[in-house]
């Protein structure tokens, strides 16, 4: 079974490697780019045209913010849920991975990926709106399934990337997200895991088998609460900041198109470290190009295509380019971070772990053999989340570049024995990740020649300790907002899941989806998942494949659309 489970997580880390490698990267960025060239830039040179068509439309039309459609949502519910989705860790711990990874230059590199990608997204529910239609509740139907279906006619291709929204959905927008929660109450507030998921499970319940209309009645909600809150709180550690904030655009900006490469012969992240970082993390924050929010905009009761397009382009400007700048904002000025001493430090670290050695184990090893007669350890190796969890409260471990790296490896086994029986999961654990091929150890002699006081904290680490050195309660703040953005995302995703089901299976399919996806909360706030989170992150990003391969196709039938609109309302 091990063997099995080694297997698959070899096999996913490649297809992982190639869906968010360079390749995948450079189609995401070249199909905004064609958009933008082909619509005449059409999010600068019209930025005035869809701003009072969404944003400002909410305060002079009713039935922007209200649908008196039974069988639809508002344009603004539309917007809310799709934001509800996407607004979510990515926005709070991937911005502080890009800049951990690849430095402030990151920043920069996200915000590219945003602009063109608001570009991206206005093509997705433009076809979205044109390519819909009404099932037998008299409901809407549409998503990137339908105008694969019906605007290129290539029925196998809709179906595999309905059958990969589907899988995703189980596992990037549902037991991830619910993980999440519950390791967030757990370490902030105590709660059991197990009292967060069967709470969680009634309060998704709630909202999903309800349907569209409940799911968008909670999100228009929670969406702007939640990010409003959190923005309040990025604010305001800027403002107390403020003085620092030129010298965090200088670094962005100078980062960006720094060509000097960590690890060789000078010190820095170097550009193609900062372009992969930054722009992974904006497509894997925005989701432009994975054709997952074309689903809950197609339910809108807009009627004009490019309009329902128009609010995908303030999507995208409101999770990338103004939330996750002012995440990148508080991190880069509260002064917890500091480029160069990460830079050495990240560098350090590359160049200096090797294999734990079996010396240093043998000891621990044979404790944990004798105490549980477990002799076969060599055929363990999935790291799983819970068990790193567990060693972190001993010993000192970070994740770079999936990798995970253990300082002091002597210590942190000498600091386990001492703890006897009470420690005996951490000797097990331990003792079976260390002959896995993903866990090092930093050489003891790598710390002499790096700043002893500095940890790399990256991830929500580094995001709450930025907060908290500002304002009172930061990482608590901090922790609550994961919480909300976990929850949105969560209810959020079960309406895409639910839509790509009734796609493949018929209508009938859906309410017994709905139940498996509530069950499977409780799966997810109770387990370890990060098999799960690394395979459900592969099958999102492979949603984009179809999706971008349907857009770039279809890309005529957008411009005509939007060259229309334009001559309609000069």
């Amino acid at each position: 079974m091990s063997n099995i489970v080694n297997w698959i997580t070899k096999f996913n880390g490649i297809l992982n490697g190639f869906i968010w490698g360079p390749v995948m990267l450079v189609f995401f960025l070249f199909v905004g780019i064609m958009f933008t060239i082909r619509t005449g830039i059409f999010q600068i040179t019209n930025a005035k045209i869809w701003i009072n068509n969404t944003i400002l439309a909410c305060f002079k039309k009713k039935d922007v913010r209200k649908s008196e459609d039974k069988h639809a949502i508002s344009q603004f519910q539309s917007v809310c849920t799709a934001l509800a989705a996407t607004l979510g860790t990515g926005n709070i711990a991937g911005v502080a991975t890009a800049i951990t990874a690849g430095g402030p230059g990151a920043v920069f590199w996200m915000w590219v990926s945003a602009f063109f990608g608001t570009m991206t997204n206005y093509a997705e529910n433009t076809l979205g709106i044109f390519y819909r239609y009404k099932n037998e509740k008299n409901d809407w139907i549409g998503g990137a399934m339908v105008y694969m279906e019906r605007g290129l006619h290539c029925k196998w291709l809709a179906v595999i990337f309905s059958l990969f929204c589907v899988l995703a959905s189980f596992g990037i927008g549902n037991m991830t997200q619910a993980n999440s929660i519950a390791e967030g109450l757990k370490e902030v507030f105590h709660v059991p895991p197990v009292m967060t998921g069967i709470v969680l499970m009634i309060g998704v319940a709630l909202v999903v088998i309800g349907g569209i209309k409940r799911i968008a009645g909670v999100t228009e909600k929670l969406v702007p609460f939640m990010a409003g809150i959190y923005m309040i709180g990025a604010f305001a550690v800027i403002v107390i900041r403020f003085q620092y904030v030129p010298a965090a655009f200088a670094s962005i900006f100078r980062e960006a198109f720094n060509f000097k490469a960590a690890g060789g012969g000078a010190l820095g992240y170097g550009i193609m470290l900062a372009v992969r970082k930054g722009i992974s993390r904006g497509v894997f924050s925005n989701e432009a190009g994975l054709g997952s929010s074309v689903m809950v905009h197609s339910a809108s009761n807009v009627k004009d295509p490019v309009i329902q397009g128009m609010w995908g382009i303030f999507q995208v400007c409101v999770d990338t380019l103004i939330v996750c700048t002012m995440t990148a904002l508080v991190i880069l000025t509260a002064g917890l971070y500091d480029k160069d001493k990460y830079a050495e430090y990240y560098t350090s670290i590359k160049n200096n772990i090797s294999q734990i050695s079996s010396e240093v184990l043998s000891e621990s090893e044979e404790i944990v053999s004798t105490q549980t007669g477990e002799m076969a350890l060599n055929n363990v190796l999935l790291i799983t989340q819970g068990g790193l969890n567990n060693l972190k409260e001993t010993c000192n471990i970070s994740e770079i570049e999936g990798r995970y790296v253990l300082y002091n490896a002597e210590d942190c086994i000498n600091k386990i024995i001492s703890q006897g029986q009470n420690a005996l999961k951490k000797r097990k654990d331990l003792a079976r990740y260390a002959k896995s091929d993903k866990f090092f150890e930093l050489r003891n002699d790598t710390l002499n020649s790096v700043d002893k006081n500095i940890k790399l904290l990256d991830s929500t680490a580094l995001t709450g300790r930025s907060f908290d050195r500002i304002i009172p309660y930061g990482a608590q703040f901090v922790s609550i907002s994961v919480l909300l953005f976990a929850f949105a995302t969560l209810v959020g995703w079960s309406y895409y899941g639910e839509r790509a089901v009734e796609y493949l299976f018929g209508l009938k399919a859906v309410f017994t989806y709905k139940i498996v996806f509530v069950i499977i909360v409780f799966v997810g706030c109770t387990m370890s998942l990060e098999l799960v989170w690394n395979i459900a992150d592969t099958l999102n990003g492979f949603m984009a494949v179809p999706n971008l391969i349907a857009i770039t196709l279809l890309s005529g039938k957008v411009i005509t659309l939007t060259k229309e609109y334009i001559a309609r309302n000069k």
